[in-house]
C-alpha cells in the first residue's frame, strides 16, 4: 500500500469492511441496552446505509450523500435518550468487531480516532433547547464531500452543529 492509501483500502476495502460491519450490527442487536434503538428498523437498508457511510468516513470516496449524523440520530437522543453510554458501547462494539476482523491495533486506533471524533455530537446536552427535530428531519439528506489527499479531519458529515 502506498502512503497514501486510505483507512477503508488499510482496513480491506469494501468487502472487509461490509463483513465487519455485519459482525458490528450482529453485536449491537445482542446488546440489551442497544438493540431496542433498532426495533422496527429495516436492518437491511440500514447496514448498506453504514457501509457507504464508512466508506466516507474511512476515506474511500470524496461524498456521502446520507444524513449527517446530527440528522440521523437526533431523534433517538432527543425522543428515546441515546446518550454517551449508548455511544460507548457502541464504539466498544465496532473495536471488538474490528478485532475479530484481525485488523491490526494501529488501524483499530485509526478508526477508533475518527469514532472518537463525533462522541460529542450524541451529548443530550448539546441538544437542549437547540435543535427542532421535526425539522432536521425534513432537511436531513445533504451531500457532503471532503478533501481525501490524505488530510485528516472529522468528515463533514460529522461536525454539524
Amino acid at each position: 500500500m502506498t502512503a497514501r492509501a486510505t483507512l477503508h483500502a488499510k482496513l480491506g476495502g469494501a468487502a472487509a469492511v461490509a463483513a465487519t460491519v455485519d459482525i458490528f450490527y450482529k453485536k449491537l442487536m445482542g446488546d440489551p441496552d442497544l438493540a431496542p434503538f433498532f426495533h422496527g428498523v429495516d436492518m437491511v437498508t440500514l447496514i448498506a446505509k453504514q457501509n457507504r457511510f464508512l466508506a466516507y468516513a474511512f476515506g474511500a470516496t470524496s461524498h456521502y450523500h446520507g444524513k449527517d449524523i446530527v440528522m440521523g440520530h437526533a431523534h433517538l437522543i432527543i425522543n428515546r435518550g441515546l446518550n454517551l453510554s449508548h455511544f460507548d458501547k457502541v464504539a466498544g462494539h465496532f473495536v471488538d468487531s474490528l478485532k475479530e476482523m484481525g485488523v491490526t491495533q494501529e488501524l483499530i486506533d485509526d478508526a477508533a480516532g475518527v469514532l472518537i471524533g463525533v462522541r460529542p455530537l450524541f451529548d443530550p446536552e448539546r441538544y437542549k433547547g437547540k435543535i427542532d427535530v421535526e425539522k432536521i428531519e425534513k432537511a436531513a439528506v445533504v451531500p457532503q464531500t471532503k478533501d481525501t489527499e490524505g488530510v485528516k479531519e472529522t468528515p463533514a458529515c460529522c461536525t454539524v452543529m
